[in-house]
């Protein structure tokens, strides 16, 4: 009768919420690959500049040193 209606509306839209909440998931989890994807080469980046800039300071502390 009516509450064996309720009870399955109550279902379909407990499945139709918990698809979205594994969809929404799933965005999260590519957000979340993306960033630290992004992370890791700004590191790398801040690396390579950093060793850039080690090498000039050097390169300019040989210069005064021989001045």
């Amino acid at each position: 009768g009516l509450l064996d209606v309720e009870i399955t509306s109550l279902a379909d839209t407990n499945e139709r919420l918990e698809a979205e909440v594994a969809k929404i998931d799933e965005q999260i989890e590519r957000f979340r690959e993306q960033m630290l994807e992004k992370f890791s080469r700004l590191e790398a980046a801040i690396t390579s500049i950093n060793s850039l800039l080690a090498s000039l300071e050097a390169q300019q502390n040989a210069q005064l040193a021989n001045s």
